[in-house]
């Protein structure tokens, strides 16, 4: 009898764990193909089309996310690139919080938009079993972002960076999966789109166990040489049409 009472509650933690891990998309076979995308809608914001009394007019990027655009100077260098090939100020604002998830993120769109153009990043911590959301959330919450700076005539753009390793991935079993969420989302919502995580992966093992020694947040040096590169290329699509994008 026993046996049989362990067995069953055995199958019991086997199926309820196989249906956590399912909500947070470890079982979810990637959709849209990898690769960066541009804004897909005409209508520009006011800075951006030169609504301002110098042309061009100066721009603020707003970061929108967790602890990658949160800490560190990486996006003063990004700052930096964005001027000199937009040929006005490009300042980058934070609204960004260690940890934060795509749920925090919903309680912050009043004032959100009140800039030039947004890029959002939650996918590492919205995949964490432990304060992440599940896999159908998370895709809710981004939607409203993009249907909220449509509504407004804001750019909005999703970036995927860095993955997380070693016990930080094991925390995120389905983090491929809120990856290739964002480019589902691009594809079919018509937000741009920052690919970066296939440039992660591009990395040696040991070359990238340095860029991200902790595992999961990577190395000022880290993000400059590859999100820097990788934002200003697909960022200056639009804020430098004119003068042509970095390299």
């Amino acid at each position: 009898m026993f046996v049989r009472i362990a067995a069953a509650a055995a199958f019991i933690l086997i199926l309820s764990a196989i249906y956590w891990l399912s909500r947070f998309g470890a079982f979810s076979p990637e959709d849209a193909a990898p690769g960066d995308r541009d804004w897909a809608h005409a209508v520009a914001a006011p800075a951006l089309s030169g609504g301002c009394a110098a042309v061009p007019c100066p721009v603020e990027v707003t970061l929108f996310g967790a602890s990658i655009f949160r800490r560190g100077d990486w996006t003063d260098a990004l700052a930096a690139e964005l001027t000199a090939c937009h040929g006005a100020p490009v300042t980058i604002r934070k609204l960004a919080l260690s940890g934060a998830s795509s749920a925090w993120g919903r309680g912050q769109m009043e004032g959100l938009f009140d800039t030039d153009l947004v890029v959002v990043s939650f996918s590492g911590n919205d995949a964490s079993l432990w304060r992440g959301l599940a896999l159908k959330q998370s895709r809710a919450n981004h939607i409203a972002f993009i249907e909220a700076a449509r509504t407004r005539g804001i750019p909005i753009y999703l970036a995927t960076m860095s993955p997380a390793r070693s016990a930080k991935a094991l925390a995120r079993p389905g983090q491929a999966a809120y990856k290739a969420l964002y480019r589902t989302l691009a594809r079919d919502h018509g937000a741009g789109l920052i690919d970066d995580a296939p440039r992660w992966a591009a990395l040696p093992e040991a070359a990238l166990k340095a860029a991200i020694p902790d595992g999961l947040h990577p190395t000022q040096d880290a993000l400059r040489a590859i999100a820097v590169p990788g934002f200003s290329r697909v960022l200056g699509n639009i804020l430098c049409r004119n003068r042509g994008s970095p390299d």
